[in-house]
């Protein structure tokens, strides 16, 4: 039996895609049941369910303008990395937001997610007082 290379770099658009149109049902398929997720250096989180209330609190304060710019895609051995601009509309002002955000995200041998792991620099997103202080990428929960 000769094994077909999956594409998943396309399969890692298709899921921010079902991520950004809030297709949870969809959004779950693609990952194993205890994916650990981590953005920079906050708290991980287990399981998809805390990748939706990370998404969920991220767009309710900036809604994503998807697809995002990739500068540079890397598909290894079980390994996606995604280098990308991210943008947004900052929804307190209106005002586009785009920042700089890699994406490392590991699958298992059945091409489920396993690990997601984001590196943003959000810095942009708190740039407006608008948006209260008691927030922040570390209390997304």
């Amino acid at each position: 039996m000769i094994a077909t290379k999956v594409d998943k770099i396309a399969l890692v658009m298709e899921m921010e895609q079902a991520g950004g149109e809030f297709n949870w049902d969809y959004f779950k398929t693609f990952f194993t049941d205890d994916v650990l997720f981590k953005v920079g250096s906050s708290q991980e989180g287990r399981g998809w369910q805390a990748i939706a209330n990370y998404l969920k609190w991220l767009y309710s304060i900036a809604e994503p303008q998807l697809p995002f710019t990739f500068r540079g895609t890397w598909d290894l051995p079980n390994v996606v990395i995604i280098q990308m601009e991210a943008r947004y509309i900052r929804r307190s002002d209106r005002k586009p937001v785009t920042f700089p955000c890699t994406d490392i995200i590991r699958f298992n041998d059945d091409n489920k997610v396993c690990e997601w792991r984001v590196y943003p620099d959000q810095s942009e997103l708190w740039m407006d007082e608008k948006i209260p202080r008691q927030h922040s990428p570390r209390t997304y929960r």
